[in-house]
């Protein structure tokens, strides 16, 4: 260390070329150290990661129910959604009445949206019945051990990724219902 020292003070004599040269070789050194500790950091995360994938992979598999459900309606009026009719068959059947709010929370796909609180069990069969009378069955619930990234890390989390709509297997957390013939508006047409 006190080489380097008088390596740069006979630098700052002798000009500023050497100068450079010997941060430059600094900067080197520091860019390999932090290299080298982030390899041995992340190799021995490894071994927490898959412990931790591993739990999350049990506590989901357990899952038997989620605490509610958010249902997002694209290109409906408030009319057609003032209240919705919500069937929950398991072993019984039970009828609810939910109220989606009247505020649009995206004006270019004329979105409204719901947060259903209610416990549903993975194998029960929501129906929705709109004011319209047109009816959605929801089943199938799934739940799936995902990663979430974060600046230095990597945590393991179970989702919801996975119902049936209608016959139709969609992924995701949300169930968004499209009403027939909508189209999303471009931002050039709202002007």
């Amino acid at each position: 260390m006190l080489k380097k020292y008088f390596v740069v003070e006979k630098a700052m004599l002798n000009g500023g070329l050497n100068k450079l040269i010997a941060i430059s070789k600094l900067n080197r050194l520091v860019v390999v150290l932090f290299v080298s500790v982030s390899m041995l950091y992340s190799c021995d995360s490894e071994k927490k990661q898959k412990e931790r994938m591993k739990k999350v992979q049990e506590e989901c598999t357990e899952k038997t129910h989620m605490d509610g459900l958010h249902i997002g309606f694209l290109g409906y009026e408030y009319d057609e959604l003032r209240g919705i009719a919500i069937i929950q068959k398991n072993k019984r059947s039970l009828s609810y009445r939910a109220k989606v709010k009247e505020a649009i929370t995206d004006s270019l796909r004329e979105r409204r949206e719901l947060y259903w609180e209610h416990k549903i069990g993975l194998n029960d069969t929501l129906v929705l019945i709109l004011p319209t009378g047109e009816s959605h069955r929801v089943c199938n619930f799934k739940y799936v051990t995902k990663p979430t990234f974060g600046m230095f890390s990597k945590e393991w989390t179970c989702v919801l990724d996975e119902m049936e709509v209608d016959g139709v297997v969609r992924k995701g957390s949300e169930l968004i219902l499209h009403k027939e013939g909508f189209k999303v508006k471009s931002a050039k047409s709202r002007n």
